[in-house]
């Protein structure tokens, strides 16, 4: 049957989708930031929401779906958002002279509750999704939900280390 087949070409599908988009994010990154480095270091929190929520459906027995492609897909788009504003806001930070701590502290302040209100927003439309009688629709809302947690999880703590430990961004000279 079509169906099947389907399904058992979607694992390298998705794989391939997940790539295809890493690779045009890091490209977009690199030319955004100017910068190799920092366009390779802000994949780290594009991609851990994706890994995380991968894990958590390997351990409670979910299997890759059409749905769950989707999902993932909001995941990155709502990370790379979140992460673009917070890594633009501490560069601009530490280009005023402010230390990587101090700069990821402003750059949280200026972006967090931005992205803490979407995330939320977000996650309570999709949320929604669960009261559906129809599986694929309640599955869908699940991932997403958990996606998105993860995402903004990913642009509150893992970005600010990543970038107040590592000398990444250089004051201008």
């Amino acid at each position: 049957m079509i169906t099947n087949k389907m399904i058992q070409m979607l694992p390298q599908a998705l794989l391939r989708s997940i790539l295809i988009s890493a690779a045009v994010i890091l490209l977009m990154m690199m030319i955004l930031f100017r910068s190799v480095t920092v366009g390779l270091i802000a994949m780290i929190p594009v991609v851990f929401p994706i890994v995380v929520s991968m894990g958590i459906m390997g351990l409670i027995g979910i299997e890759l779906s059409i749905a769950s492609a989707m999902a993932f897909a909001v995941a990155i788009g709502l990370t790379v958002d979140n992460t673009i504003h917070l890594i633009w806001n501490f560069q601009k930070s530490i280009r005023q002279g402010l230390s990587r701590p101090m700069a990821s502290s402003n750059a949280l302040h200026h972006t967090g509750v931005a992205a803490i209100t979407s995330s939320l927003v977000l996650a309570g439309g999709f949320m929604s999704f669960n009261f559906s009688s129809v599986w694929p629709v309640t599955h869908f809302g699940w991932l997403v939900t958990l996606c998105i947690v993860m995402a903004l999880l990913s642009t509150l703590f893992l970005t600010p280390v990543i970038f107040s430990t590592f000398n990444i961004i250089k004051p201008k000279e």
